[in-house]
């Protein structure tokens, strides 16, 4: 577990790799439980067995834009439109695996050591095919999430493809 204490120094970091012009070591980190399993030990054991043979979906974080934000990639804090990316491909997964006999692994962009990506360009399905080849995934759901000016209206678009 990452020590608080550290963030701060994480984020002046990747910031300064940015200003650099070195590009960040982003990865996609999968998640093939709920989030919750993971503090209890892994409790695979609450699931049905027997999905292995099962169709695999894959969730994507989504994309996301607030109208004022910039258009170069920075580091920020923590905020809705961002939770909001992540928290619904999660919860859109744990539904499957829960309710379903098909598997869901949700997929989360992360730069190493710093933290999530959070794109403010629409993922494609193009650009997310290579990961669904590579894991076999029946079904590839992604999305792009936007807000006005204001946060009076937001805009959720999902897809899904394969």
């Amino acid at each position: 577990m990452t020590n608080m204490k550290y963030i701060p120094l994480l984020l002046l970091v990747l910031s300064l790799k940015i200003l650099a012009g070195e590009a960040p070591n982003i990865s996609a980190l999968s998640l093939e439980v709920p989030i919750w399993a993971n503090g209890l030990n892994n409790a695979k054991w609450l699931f049905s067995d027997g999905k292995e043979d099962s169709k695999k979906i894959g969730f994507f974080n989504l994309s996301a834009r607030k109208a004022n934000m910039p258009k170069e990639a920075i580091t920020q804090r923590e905020d809705d439109i961002g939770r909001t990316s992540r928290s619904l491909p999660l919860y859109l997964a744990e539904r499957i695996n829960v309710e379903t006999d098909c598997s869901a692994t949700n997929y989360i962009f992360v730069v190493q050591g710093a933290g999530p990506v959070l794109s403010g360009e629409e993922w494609g399905f193009e650009s997310l095919k290579d990961i669904a080849i590579k894991n076999d995934l029946a079904i590839v759901v992604f999305g792009h999430y936007e807000k006005d000016y204001l946060d009076l209206r937001s805009t959720l678009k999902v897809e899904a493809g394969m």
